[in-house]
C-alpha cells in the first residue's frame, strides 16, 4: 500500500511536468497555470496519456527501460523550468500541492489498493496478454508479428507502454501497480468532484460520471485495462466541453467563454484524440473532437489552429497505427482493411475470424453461436446473460435519470438538446456502434455512462439536492429488478429517511447529508473489495504492495522452430512468466510450428514471420 502510493505520486508529479509542456503548445501561459492548479487530476491524466504515446514511439526503435521515463521527466520539467522562468513565484504554485489534494491521493491510494489486490481469475485479459504486452515493451520493444504469437498482443493500445520502464524496479507488481494508475485517477477526480460539487454543475457531472464508472465498469473490468483509460477520457473531456460550452453560473458571460477558450476547448479536443491511440471502441468520440474543433469559431481564428488539430490527430494515431502494422501487417487491427504486404501479416482468414470469435464472445460470452440464435435472435440470448443484465441496469439507470430530468427542466429540456445536442448525439452513436458489434457491458457503459451524467448535470444546475437524490435513487433501481429485492427495499427507506433529513433539516445540514446519501453506495462497495482483499491475501508485505499470488505461473520450455517458448502448466494464460509465451490458443490462429523467426541473429527481437508464406 506504501509503494503504491508512492509510485502513484511519483508518476503523478512526472506527468504534471510533462502535461504542461505539452499543452504549453496549445494554451497561453497564464491560463495553464491557472488550469494545472484548478483541475491537477485532469492535468496528470493528460501527461500520462502523452507519456504512453511517446513511450510507443520510443520503442520502435528500443526496449523500454526507466531512462526513457527519466529522459522525457528531465526534458519536460527544463521545458517548463524555462517557460516559468520569469514567474518563479506563480511557478512555485504548480508543485505547492495543497492538503486537500494530498489527503485525496492518500484516500484513493487506499481505495485502489484494495482494488487492485483482488485474486485475479484464469481467464482475465490482465493474466492473457496486459502483463505480457508490457513485457515485451521492457525486453524487446516493439516486436514484428507479435500477433502470431498470440492474437490478443497484436492490438498494441500505447497504455501498456507505461508499466514498461517499471519492469526493473518493480519486477511482477509493474503491469498491475502502473496499469492501474487510471483507477487511481478516477478515484481522485472523483473525490476532488464530489468536495466542488455544490460550486458548479460541471463538477457534478464528473462525480456522477466516476461514482457510475466505479459502480457499473470497473466491477467488470481489471484495473488495468484500457477500458478504464477510455473512460476517464471520455468523463474528463465531456467535463471540459461542458466548463467551455455552458450557460450555467460557474460562466456566465460571453466575455467570460472566450476566456476560458484555451482552459477547455483544446484540453477537451486533446482527451477525444487520445482515444486513438487507446482502442477502437473510442472511434465514436472522435465525432466529438471534430465537432468541438469545426462548430466554435474563436478556435479556428487562430492561424495555426488547423497545424495543431492536425499535430494532435498524428500524435496520437499514427504511433498506434505504425504499432498494429508492426506486429500484424494491418493498421486497423483485428481488420485486414488496408493491410501491408508484409511476411508477418496474419492473413485475412485469420483476421475475419478474429472478429468474428471478439463479437460471438461479447454476445453470448462464448466461442460458437449456440444452436438456434442465429441473426438477430442473438438480442434475446445476450439480454438473458451477464453482460445483457448488467447493461439492462444502465438503461434503468439512464430511464430514471431521465425522467428526474424532465421533472426538474420543464421548459427547458429543449434548451439542454440545443446545447448540448451533438454531445449526446456521439454518445449515442457510441451506443449503437458498440451494440451493433459487441455489445459488452465493458465495451458500451462509458457512452451510457456519459448520456446519464449529462443529464444529472442539467438537473443540479437547477437544483443541486434534487440531483444528488435523483441519481441515487437511480442506481438503487436495478437492485428491485436484478438483485435482492430486500436489499433495495432497505436501500429505499434509507433513501428516504435521509432525503427528509435534507430537505427539512437546517440548511446547515443539507450539504453533509446530501453528500453522505451520495457516497452511501460507493462505501459500501469500498468495504466490499477491502474485506475481500485482507481475506484472500496470502502475503506479509500487504502494507507494503498488492497480492500478487494469482500472477505467477508454473511453466515449461518448449522449443520449436529455434525458438524457445513458455507454456504454462498450472494455468490457461501466461500470466508472469518468462518471453515468449503461449497459452490456451484459439483454433484458428497461426500453428507455433509455422511461424519462424525473421533475424535469427536478433532473436525475438528481430520479430516473428509466417513461415514459407507468401504475402496476399
Amino acid at each position: 500500500m506504501l509503494i503504491c502510493f508512492f509510485i502513484w505520486f511519483l508518476i503523478s508529479l512526472i506527468s504534471l511536468f510533462v502535461a504542461i509542456s505539452f499543452l504549453s503548445f496549445f494554451i497561453e501561459k497564464d491560463e495553464l497555470l491557472k488550469f494545472s492548479i484548478e483541475y491537477p487530476f485532469i492535468t496528470v491524466f493528460i501527461g500520462v496519456l502523452v507519456i504512453s504515446n511517446i513511450l510507443m514511439i520510443i520503442s520502435f526503435f528500443t526496449p523500454l527501460r526507466f531512462y526513457c521515463i527519466f529522459l522525457i521527466f528531465l526534458l519536460s520539467f527544463t521545458h517548463t523550468f524555462y517557460l516559468f522562468w520569469p514567474r518563479t513565484k506563480k511557478s512555485i504554485e504548480i508543485i505547492n500541492i495543497p492538503i486537500e489534494n494530498i489527503i485525496i491521493i492518500a484516500a484513493s491510494s487506499v481505495i485502489s489498493f484494495f482494488y487492485i489486490s483482488l485474486p485475479y481469475g484464469e481467464g482475465c485479459d490482465l493474466l492473457g496478454y496486459h502483463i505480457q504486452a508490457s513485457r515485451y515493451f521492457y525486453e524487446y520493444g516493439t516486436v514484428k508479428g507479435l500477433a502470431l504469437v498470440s492474437a490478443q498482443l497484436g492490438h498494441q493500445s500505447t497504455w501498456f507502454t507505461l508499466p514498461a520502464p517499471f519492469e526493473a524496479i518493480l519486477g511482477i507488481y509493474s503491469s498491475l501497480v502502473i496499469g492501474s494508475f487510471s483507477l487511481f485517477i478516477s478515484f481522485c477526480q472523483f473525490l476532488k468532484s464530489l468536495l466542488k460539487a455544490y460550486q458548479k454543475p460541471e463538477e457534478f457531472f464528473l462525480a456522477s460520471f466516476f461514482l457510475l464508472s466505479i459502480l457499473s465498469l470497473y466491477i467488470h473490468v481489471q484495473p488495468t485495462s484500457v477500458e478504464v483509460v477510455l473512460n476517464v477520457s471520455i468523463g474528463m473531456a465531456l467535463f471540459c466541453s461542458l466548463r467551455y460550452t455552458s450557460k450555467s453560473p460557474s460562466v456566465q458571460h460571453e466575455g467570460d467563454l472566450q476566456q476560458t477558450f484555451n482552459h477547455f476547448l483544446w484540453i477537451a479536443i486533446i482527451l477525444l484524440l487520445s482515444t486513438l491511440a487507446l482502442k477502437i471502441t473510442g472511434i465514436p468520440v472522435f465525432l466529438l473532437a471534430i465537432y468541438l474543433f469545426f462548430h466554435n469559431a474563436s478556435i479556428r481564428r487562430h492561424t495555426d489552429s488547423y497545424q495543431k488539430f492536425i499535430f494532435l490527430i498524428t500524435f496520437f494515431a499514427i504511433p498506434r497505427l505504425i504499432a498494429t502494422v508492426l506486429t500484424s501487417g494491418c493498421p486497423l487491427y483485428p481488420s485486414d482493411f488496408l493491410h501491408l504486404q508484409v511476411p508477418w501479416f496474419v492473413g485475412k482468414e485469420f483476421s475475419q475470424k478474429l472478429i468474428e470469435y471478439i463479437i460471438i464472445h461479447a454476445r453470448f460470452e462464448a466461442e460458437t453461436i449456440p444452436e438456434g440464435f442465429e441473426g438477430y435472435k442473438w438480442i434475446y440470448f445476450w439480454s438473458q446473460a451477464h453482460s445483457g443484465k448488467y447493461v439492462f441496469s444502465l438503461m434503468c439507470i439512464l430511464l430514471s435519470t431521465t425522467v428526474f430530468f424532465f421533472l426538474s427542466a420543464k421548459e427547458n429540456i429543449t434548451e439542454f438538446y440545443r446545447i448540448y445536442s451533438f454531445h449526446v448525439f456521439s454518445l449515442i452513436i457510441g451506443v449503437l456502434y458498440i451494440f451493433s458489434i459487441a455489445p459488452s457491458i465493458r465495451f458500451i457503459s462509458s457512452y451510457i455512462i456519459g448520456i446519464i451524467a449529462l443529464h444529472s448535470f442539467f438537473i443540479s444546475s437547477k437544483n443541486r439536492e434534487f440531483a444528488f437524490l435523483a441519481v441515487i435513487i437511480s442506481l438503487t433501481l436495478p437492485s428491485v429488478f436484478l438483485g435482492s429485492v430486500k436489499s433495495a427495499i432497505l436501500e429505499i427507506m434509507l433513501l428516504i429517511l435521509l432525503g427528509y433529513l435534507s430537505f427539512y433539516c437546517k440548511s446547515k445540514y443539507t450539504k453533509p447529508i446530501t453528500v453522505l446519501i451520495y457516497l452511501q453506495k460507493i462505501i459500501s462497495s469500498v468495504f466490499y473489495f477491502m474485506a475481500l482483499s485482507i481475506y484472500s491475501h496470502s502475503e506479509e508485505n500487504f502494507i507494503l504492495l498488492p497480492n500478487t499470488s494469482s500472477l505467477e505461473r508454473s511453466f515449461e520450455k518448449v522449443k520449436i522452430n529455434d525458438v524457445v517458448f513458455f507454456h504454462p502448466t498450472n494455468s490457461i494464460t501466461c500470466g508472469y512468466i518468462p518471453l515468449p509465451c503461449y497459452a490456451n490458443r484459439l483454433g484458428f490462429e497461426i500453428p507455433l510450428e509455422q511461424i519462424e523467426l525473421i533475424d535469427k541473429e536478433k532473436g525475438i527481437a528481430g520479430g516473428f514471420k509466417r513461415k514459407n508464406h507468401s504475402p496476399e
